[in-house]
């Protein structure tokens, strides 16, 4: 290996890459005196039958997008393991210069691509600075941050939704828990595409479930394939079963990229039944981890017991029966016109169609029905399977927006904001976005021309009515 040059470098070892060998690189570790014992096979053979178990998975979906590096080989060497497996390419210029931002090209310019590796593709990862090796959401080209609340991509979309599909296909149809893998932008066939490798935490369902049975309580394949997502988007939920380590935002999550999230995952669970409880344990817990940061209770039980909430298609006044709901029905035109007020979720170019695609709409009355956990899991008990993408948009996005008034409020500063017009703002019911907006746009000084220059800027947010 002395040709070899190093172009990658962590705890399991190092990547290498031999100018003679263009298209293969090699993962080396280093034998402690345990490992010189007992040899290369307790070190190596696992992660290369999970690799070879995947990448055979991968290969029968003949998906152009998305690839695995096909493993080659391990064999041992004086003093070390060597595991070869097919080099993934850097993509050219060219390719990043369809997606990336004009300003943040050099940073990912190579002088020599044959030697580095790709970079990691973080979803969930933003900065102001771009940093070399790491392709982040704000690092894409068109992507609007809405408010300051959420990001909506205007480009990548199909990329960030073939990383979700593909970290649910691979899991189920291989029945294995992808903990700590890691995702690559990459070039194939002259194309973008994201790659996924290290293998070495890869584990299947009943390894996993005898090695938490007695270390974690009530545990489930559900439970530890949301926290493995959750661990990849960068979350730590605090379980046993994944690493400290979150600095690797690869997924997408629903409080950054709510519309990619949500549409995506309505399109998994339509197939794949079995994926909607892990939907809602990663919703639930990243809305539970937010809501425990914070301390000032009294606005924050003003803002549990705020509006009342849209439901988009529903089948029938049956299902609020069975789910305990009140309601009270709506025409289409009145329904329609309340889209833009209640939903920030659903993408604009879907709002044109709803009218005909939906006959009757239906507005939830009791504050007692707001509770968006107990009332998804009363509509799992019922068997409810949604029709529509737009089901788990409406179903959330009344708890996200409660979710990201709390945290405006947390980045605002509660010393930079008036409490009581606050109060007297969620007292009077008013919009979404008026809140939004006095949390943004506070004046230092009520007047009459400020309070004009407020609502004229609610009305330019794009898909929203002022009160």
């Amino acid at each position: 290996m002395t040709t070899s040059i190093i172009i990658g470098e962590g705890s399991y070892g190092k990547i290498l890459y031999n100018k003679n060998k263009p298209d293969i690189v090699s993962k080396l570790h280093y034998l402690s005196s345990h490992e010189e014992e007992t040899g290369c096979d307790e070190v190596f053979q696992h992660e290369f039958k999970a690799h070879k178990r995947l990448y055979s998975q991968l290969e029968s979906y003949k998906n152009k997008q998305f690839i695995i590096p096909q493993p080659i080989d391990y064999r041992q060497e004086p003093g070390a393991c060597v595991y070869n497996m097919e080099k993934m390419e850097y993509p050219r210029l060219k390719l990043f210069k369809s997606i990336i931002r004009p300003d943040r090209l050099d940073c990912f310019a190579k002088t020599n691509i044959e030697v580095h590796p790709p970079p990691y593709l973080l979803f969930s990862a933003t900065a102001e600075d771009c940093e070399n090796g790491k392709v982040k959401l704000t690092d894409i080209d068109q992507v609007e941050y809405w408010n300051r609340l959420f990001y909506i991509l205007h480009k990548c979309s199909a990329l960030a939704e073939t990383m979700i599909v593909h970290f649910f296909k691979l899991t189920i149809d291989t029945k294995v828990v992808l903990q700590d893998t890691e995702f690559l932008l990459c070039e194939k066939n002259k194309k973008l595409c994201i790659g996924m490798l290290d293998f070495n935490q890869v584990s299947d369902f009943d390894s996993r479930l005898q090695m938490a049975s007695k270390r974690v309580p009530n545990y489930s394949t559900e439970y530890d394939i949301a926290n493995t997502y959750l661990f990849l988007s960068g979350i730590d939920t605090g379980s046993i079963l994944t690493d400290r380590n979150t600095k690797w935002k690869f997924l997408p999550t629903p409080h950054i990229l709510p519309f990619t999230f949500f549409t995506t995952m309505e399109k998994i669970i339509a197939k794949t039944p079995f994926v909607k409880p892990i939907f809602e344990m990663i919703c639930s817990t990243i809305y539970k981890n937010e809501i425990d940061q914070i301390e000032w209770h009294g606005i924050f039980d003003k803002i549990m017991v705020w509006h009342e909430i849209l439901v988009y298609g529903a089948l029938d006044t049956d299902l609020f029966q069975r789910l305990n709901i009140s309601y009270t029905s709506f025409d289409t035109k009145v329904a329609n016109g309340l889209v833009s007020k209640y939903s920030y979720f659903a993408h604009e170019k879907l709002f044109g169609d709803m009218p005909s695609k939906f006959e009757e709409y239906y507005i939830l009355t009791s504050a007692d029905d707001q509770n968006y956990l107990e009332r998804m899991k009363q509509k799992q008990k019922i068997g409810v399977i949604s029709e529509n993408m737009l089901d788990p948009v409406a179903q959330y996005d009344i708890v996200f927006q409660r979710l990201f008034i709390i945290k405006c409020l947390t980045q605002v500063g509660i010393e930079n904001v008036n409490i009581k017009k606050f109060e007297k703002l969620l007292q009077k019911n008013v919009s979404f976005v008026r809140l939004i907006n006095f949390l943004q746009n506070k004046p230092k000084h009520k007047t009459q021309k400020n309070k004009k220059i407020s609502v004229s800027n609610t009305k330019r947010n794009k898909g929203d009515s002022s009160d």
